[in-house]
């Protein structure tokens, strides 16, 4: 299927979620070889208390978003996003990718592709937002037996997000990734993220970022690549992942510079590990680009290790660690 259409979506004073996607809105099943070649956009403000977890916007190049019930897998395989996707408003919840925009349900997301630019210019102050190059918000409920799966995936788009009038630095407040904004999985399966890269520059002025993902939770990432800049005042940065909890991580790339400007952790392949219910490994990965942050921690690999369980092996240091005013002369 092909939509050259412009979807263009306000919300208007529903408490209901609003799935908004170029080729389909909700998803259960199976979406193939699926391309988008217009606009998709939302707006409008919520109608009720910004601090209500129950309603949300979900906005996708190809899918909007997926229910949490049933838990069976659905599959998104070999689609294409070509043009911008962006958000403006107030809303509580507000998941952003340029292909699928929530994966509440297990998704595996196979060959996805997206060209253009993915934008939240809206406000979300006290409940998350996530914004990712390919899925925005990806998680698997305590009960399911898949989780999610990104493989070979490529996003070339700049993936954004302002203020939005949020500073949690917490699993409410703003997650931007080149492919992921916010991926978990649970503690009986692992997420999984594979031979997927990112070339697209990376902006946040709060929460989380990372080239790859910008929270990774009981999540394996495998030979991923980031070439895209990741800047921005964020309290964490990554150029493959901000925050990295209870995985593994192995034979990732990152090339491009991760700047901060604020008082945030930069790293050039992980920015920080969270108190983890099981060990969290980086083993064999690279970095070589410019490292720079102003405050918090900054390094090549990973910025704050907070667990004695943790494990760092094999890596490789070439780009440069310094301050914002130093710059690539670091």
């Amino acid at each position: 299927c092909i939509n050259r259409g412009q979807i263009s979506h306000r919300s208007g004073k529903s408490l209901m979620s609003n799935y908004v996607g170029g080729i389909c809105g909700m998803n259960k099943y199976i979406v193939i070889n699926c391309d988008n070649y217009g606009n998709v956009s939302s707006s409008g403000n919520f109608g009720g208390n910004l601090d209500n977890r129950s309603a949300g916007i979900y906005l996708g190049g190809v899918v909007g978003g997926s229910p949490t019930r049933p838990l069976s897998c659905a599959f998104i395989g070999y689609g294409d996003n070509h043009r911008t996707i962006t958000y403006s408003g107030a809303f509580p919840n507000n998941y952003i990718g340029g292909i699928v925009g929530q994966a509440a349900r297990p998704i595996v997301a196979v060959q996805c592709l997206n060209k253009a630019a993915v934008k939240f210019a809206g406000e979300s102050p006290k409940v998350r937002t996530a914004v990712g190059g390919i899925i925005g918000n990806a998680f698997a409920k305590g009960d399911a037996k898949w989780a999610v799966a990104v493989v070979e995936c490529r996003n070339e788009g700049d993936v954004s997000c302002g203020y939005a009038a949020n500073t949690y630095n917490s699993a409410r407040g703003i997650h931007v990734g080149g492919l992921c904004g916010f991926i978990a999985g649970n503690e009986t399966v692992n997420a999984v993220v594979r031979f997927s890269s990112n070339t697209g520059a990376v902006h946040s002025e709060s929460g989380r970022i990372g080239g790859i993902m910008a929270l990774a939770s009981f999540c394996d990432v495998q030979e991923c690549v980031n070439e895209g800049t990741v800047d921005g005042s964020a309290a964490v940065a990554g150029g493959i992942s901000g925050l990295f909890e209870a995985g593994d991580m192995y034979g990732c790339v990152n090339v491009g510079d991760v700047l901060l400007k604020g008082s945030g952790n930069a790293g050039g392949i992980v920015g920080t590990t969270q108190t983890p219910k099981r060990y969290t490994a980086i083993t064999d990965c690279r970095n070589g680009g410019v490292i720079c942050g102003r405050f918090g921690f900054t390094a090549s690999i990973l910025a704050e290790s907070r667990n004695d369980t943790d494990r760092v092996d094999g890596c490789g240091v070439g780009g440069a660690v310094g301050t914002p005013a130093q710059g690539r002369e670091a």
